[in-house]
């Protein structure tokens, strides 16, 4: 995957295929394994979509960034062709599978910037057309965690923070998709 599809996720704004926005946490999310370009109506996704956590070049040296790692998690909603409108959720039968993945730690890594991935098993499509999936991270802040309040103060963060999210390829499913080869 080439650093285009990297989204910066950071005070900086996080770009991903079809634009970005301002976020708060300093981690970048990069799809290292699409779902596939169709797939058979209902039919089990594979490969699963995969998404490596990382943190950019200039904070690598802060081991904060990767001390608690269940902080994180990632989630996986669809969303139309241009990415613009939000399918599922608000439906609940139009995809199901691993929709939540906490973040599991990467080893053996060459890159020493991946701290870990997401993987989103079993994902099916239950209805006709051409689609993308926005995978989300989330992270729970720690205690004293502090954000811009739009005034030019900041304020505590409380809660779970939506801190970006990636677009997946389009995926088109229909009858005539080719199956899967698993062996």
């Amino acid at each position: 995957m080439d650093e285009e599809a990297d989204s910066v996720i950071g005070t900086s704004t996080m770009q991903d295929r079809e634009g970005g926005y301002s976020l708060l946490s300093p981690y970048r999310m990069h799809i290292v394994i699409e779902p596939p370009r169709e797939a058979r109506l209902g039919d089990r996704l594979i490969p699963p979509p995969t998404v490596c956590l990382r943190t950019p070049e200039d904070h690598r040296e802060d081991e904060s960034l990767v001390e608690d790692l269940s902080r994180f998690w990632a989630s996986v909603s669809m969303v139309s062709e241009d990415g613009m409108v939000a399918l599922a959720p608000p439906s609940t039968t139009l995809i199901s599978g691993t929709l939540v993945d906490s973040v599991r730690e990467a080893y053996h890594v060459e890159d020493e910037g991946e701290i870990g991935y997401f993987l989103f098993q079993n994902l099916s499509i239950n209805q006709p057309g051409n689609f993308r999936f926005r995978i989300s991270l989330m992270q729970m802040p720690t205690s004293g965690t502090q954000a811009p309040d739009g005034n030019g103060d900041t304020t505590p963060l409380l809660g779970i923070m939506n801190t970006g999210s990636i677009l997946t390829r389009v995926i088109s499913i229909h009858d005539n998709a080719p199956r899967p080869n698993v062996g």
